[in-house]
């Protein structure tokens, strides 16, 4: 075999490996991108709506008077809660970051092997 076949032969390997690895990227990490999206979602619209869950804790402590003991102890947890979550928070940001410049760079590479695809023609033949 020739070189300029074997350039030819391995530029096709590596364009079949790239087409795979994006198959592969996208079964494996656009459903926890949709997973993560909805929390996000979810979190923002309750941060929006803070009197909503003041509210069902209110009517919950009206509709089961006599777990008010029970409402001291949730009301410890949640706050255990919030605290780790304001530890937790700069992490997942740092990571919903991270997965959102992943994905920036997989549609950029997207679009730049698209325009040095084989069909679009090569320079050098």
């Amino acid at each position: 075999m020739n070189r300029q076949a074997r350039k030819r032969a391995l530029l096709a390997q590596s364009a079949l490996l790239r087409r795979q690895l994006g198959q592969d990227y996208l079964t494996l990490v656009s459903p926890a991108e949709r997973v993560l999206d909805r929390v996000v979602g979810a979190g923002q619209w309750l941060r929006q709506r803070p009197w909503l869950l003041g509210g069902l804790a209110l009517a919950w402590l009206l509709w089961r008077p006599r777990r008010a003991t029970g409402v001291v102890s949730l009301g410890g947890r949640l706050w255990v809660a919030w605290q780790a979550w304001q530890r937790w928070q700069p992490l997942v940001r740092s990571v919903v970051g991270l997965a959102g410049g992943v994905l920036a760079a997989r549609a950029a590479s997207a679009q730049a092997s698209a325009v040095s695809s084989p069909h679009h023609g090569t320079p050098g033949r």
